[in-house]
């Protein structure tokens, strides 16, 4: 959301080397008119270490590099949430000086986005909220005579911003301060202060870190935690992956607590950090597990965690561990994590790998038993200014494991969604007789259509995943309808999503073919065009962003022939409207699979002409079954690329992490 143009500046001042780069930036957010640009200014002019970053300037310059966007608001860009976190990286890089940022975020969303981007550069981040009651921001909008035209706009979102504070902001913030009566000396003074308290020695206790999301909070260990660390330390997973003392006993809980407590009372380059793990429940919060690290004393540390089994299958054990690398990288200025795992620990390792460990091999003797042999180990680390998601396939480790003595788990679900026009929908006509060989029909015999049942790609693709992953129940919802434009499917998905508890993991989005075919046959009523293609198309992603953890957008294959139209004529204009449907993705931050060259190249191969399109001989193999409507071939090549691109980029290994379990590692 664009905020006020910044006046003041400070000349660069560079303290050299990436080794000596700060590490901390302060977001100071607040309704327009709170007066953060104020107080930016003031804390600079009295610490040069500090240096101003306006996010909005990036967001100006999108904006001038993409003028054919009709953009309310620069933040709905996908491009400026991951270009901030960069910018920030390489400014505090440059010039030494930690940064504090100005800028208005009101979409919580959009906050999580970007700061987690920030934190996945290893900085540590802290989120002051500059507050005002409605009539003095409005007063301060008033008066300003900086940019008299942005006041109106300006006076539009004071709601928004009081929504937001009553939502999350308030409890998102590191410090609130109240700027209603304040001064800009005495809130910079106030800021100054909780810099001090942030950035001073090492904590005597465990520094708490929430994940906003989930509510899931890391702290200290308490003597109340022991019964549910003792049930933990039973449990056969966390015997069979670690050495815990066994039987475990009260007193090697006390032990454990004792530890925990002298690694942050007594700080050395080599105390182990210890946190335990809470997540919401009925009263509170309740005991979910531990995670550690163990730094070696030259910016390197060894993580580990193991979680109660009460609590696997959520995903908890991930947040975690992000909590923890955030904190590593940023505050305690670790450079490089390290993850060892026995050898079949495979939920373990999806944890790690979810959170963008890399896979660096397979150690013989790497982990010592109770009765002190040894076994393999795996190894796998994870540096400051890693992506923080899976970069890479980890060999034999994110497959499942052997299927010999391997215990059948309870299956988890996974709910997909399909929104789109016929080449999704594919009903075919169908008896039960002819797929049954005990009823075969004769050569010849007539019989009756019972039903109609889903074929094509997307009943090729549930076919594959179920298969690979058998121990997932993956629910599907197709909702695509034939003949269905870019309007019908908008209209569909508004209906699908009345109810405000119907969410899926995953949703596929498909759109275009109906709306320039129905141009070309000079059907105006239902034409489409593509600038309201365009609006349809993000208006439908928007919805979809509340409902769905992950949206995939698949492009629309090419038209082989139809007659009474020119074929060429309207690929070139399925070809545009792909354009628009691939930036439309990336702007609204979801995936986007290509698939009208590849379909146009097999055809090619098998005698079909872009430029002098004509039905396919009879017999002869085709992609297409009528000219529109996909065959078996192009069926399966739209199967095989969109498997392919969620495979490469591990998108459901990701997803159905969240139901894996997760005992513990090292």
């Amino acid at each position: 959301m664009p905020d006020r143009p910044l006046d003041h500046r400070i000349t660069p001042q560079r303290v050299g080397g990436d080794s000596a780069r700060p590490r901390t930036c302060v977001w100071l957010n607040g309704g327009f008119g709170s007066g953060k640009s104020t107080l930016a200014a003031a804390l600079v002019a009295a610490d040069p270490r500090w240096r101003i970053l306006d996010p909005e300037h990036i967001g100006f310059m999108l904006a001038a590099q993409l003028p054919e966007r009709a953009l309310a608001d620069f933040q709905d860009l996908a491009s400026w949430r991951r270009l901030v976190p960069t910018v920030v990286d390489l400014l505090a890089t440059e010039t030494g000086q930690n940064l504090l940022i100005v800028q208005t975020v009101l979409n919580k969303q959009h906050w999580h986005e970007i700061t987690k981007g920030i934190r996945a550069h290893g900085y540590s981040i802290h989120h002051v909220l500059l507050d005002a009651d409605p009539e003095t921001l409005d007063a301060r909008i008033t008066a300003d005579r900086d940019l008299p035209q942005a006041a109106a706009w300006r006076h539009d979102h004071i709601p928004a911003y009081l929504d937001a504070r009553r939502d999350w902001l308030t409890t998102a913030a590191d410090l609130v301060l109240d700027t209603t009566s304040a001064t800009p000396a005495q809130l910079a003074a106030q800021l100054a202060d909780a810099l001090e308290t942030w950035n001073s020695r090492p904590p005597t206790t465990a520094p708490i870190l929430t994940d906003p999301d989930s509510g899931i909070v890391l702290r200290g260990h308490r003597a109340a935690d022991i019964p549910a660390i003792i049930e933990q330390c039973h449990d056969p997973a966390m015997l069979k992956y670690t050495r815990i003392p066994r039987p475990y006993t009260t007193e090697d809980a006390h032990q454990l607590l004792d530890l925990a407590r002298e690694g942050w009372a007594q700080p050395s380059p080599t105390s182990p950090r210890f946190w335990a793990i809470t997540v919401p429940s009925h009263d509170g919060h309740a005991f979910a597990g531990t995670i550690d690290y163990r730094p070696t004393g030259h910016h390197t540390a060894v993580v580990g965690y193991g979680l109660h089994p009460a609590f696997r299958g959520a995903g908890v054990m991930a947040v975690a561990l992000r909590l923890v690398a955030d904190y590593a990288f940023g505050r305690d200025g670790q450079h490089l994590l390290n993850w060892q795992a026995q050898v079949g620990n495979w939920a373990s390792a999806k944890t790690a790998r979810r959170n963008g460990f890399r896979f660096e091999g397979q150690v013989r003797g790497l982990c010592l038993r109770p009765d002190g042999s040894a076994s393999d180990g795996w190894i796998a680390t994870l540096h400051r200014d890693d992506p923080r998601t899976p970069t890479q396939p980890w060999p034999g480790i994110t497959e499942r494991p052997p299927s010999r003595n391997r215990a059948v788990p309870a299956r988890g679900g996974a709910r997909l969604a399909w929104f789109g026009t016929s080449l999704m929908q594919h009903l075919e006509a169908h008896n039960p007789r002819l797929t049954d060989p005990t009823q075969r029909p004769k050569i010849g015999e007539r019989v009756e259509v019972t039903e109609h049942r889903r074929r094509g790609y997307v009943h090729a693709l549930l076919t594959t995943w179920r298969a690979r992953y058998p121990w997932i129940e993956i629910s599907s919802d197709n909702l695509a309808h034939g003949g269905a434009t870019s309007r019908d499917i908008l209209a569909t998905i508004r209906a699908a999503t009345v109810d405000p508890g119907h969410r899926w993991d995953l949703v596929f989005l498909g759109a275009g073919i109906n709306d320039v075919w129905r141009t070309h046959q000079r059907r105006t009523g239902e034409a489409v065009g593509i600038e309201e293609f365009d609006a349809n198309l993000r208006a439908a992603l928007h919805i979809l962003r509340e409902r769905a953890r992950q949206i995939v957008v698949i492009g629309e294959p090419p038209m082989g022939w139809q007659p009474d139209i020119d074929v060429t004529a309207a690929n070139t204009d399925l070809h545009a409207y792909n354009q628009r449907a691939q930036r439309a993705a990336a702007d609204a931050g979801a995936h986007y699979v290509e698939v009208f060259d590849e379909i146009a190249y097999a055809a090619t191969c098998l005698g079909w002409s872009a430029t002098t399109p004509t039905p396919a001989a009879a017999g002869a193999a085709s992609v297409w079954s009528d000219g529109v409507h996909l065959g078996e071939h192009g069926d399966e090549l739209m199967r095989a690329l969109i498997d392919r691109h969620l495979s490469e980029r591990h998108l459901l290994d990701t997803l159905l992490d969240d139901i894996a379990t997760a005992p513990g590692s090292r």
